[in-house]
């Protein structure tokens, strides 16, 4: 026998507050930062071997894809930064009330938007 009651609400239903985003993203950003330092190693370990590797390598940062894996390890380095200095902050015990909670999320990202658009354009204008 079906019940006429309320289903639960769904995920999509409930609209997480932007420190939970930031918490979320914080997580996700270590992931990829430790993912592609995997990577790292591993493309130092072909170059210490085949030297040609360098330049194939560089052939395809300058493609658009590669461009994209560059724009988004360096936003995911700097956002984890950001995000890392609130959590130190947090862990000396300041910053927990709600209008301290707020100024960090927008200097979070804040932060990660200006240190990204400023290596960038170290990395590809200068």
């Amino acid at each position: 026998m079906k019940k006429n009651r309320p289903l639960s609400p769904h995920l999509q239903v409930y609209r997480l507050p932007l420190a939970a985003v930031l918490s979320i993203s914080h997580r996700i950003s270590g992931a990829i930062l430790s993912l592609s330092t995997a990577g790292i190693v591993i493309l130092l370990a072909l170059l210490m071997f085949e030297p040609f590797v360098y330049d194939q390598v560089l052939d395809c940062l300058k493609t658009p894809v590669g461009a994209l894996v560059v724009v988004g390890f360096v936003l995911a380095f700097w956002y984890h930064f950001c995000a890392g200095l609130r959590h130190l902050i947090w862990d000396m015990g300041y910053g927990y009330d709600l209008p301290a909670v707020k100024t960090s999320n927008i200097l979070i990202v804040l932060g990660t938007v200006v240190l990204t658009l400023g290596t960038l354009c170290r990395l590809y204008y200068v």
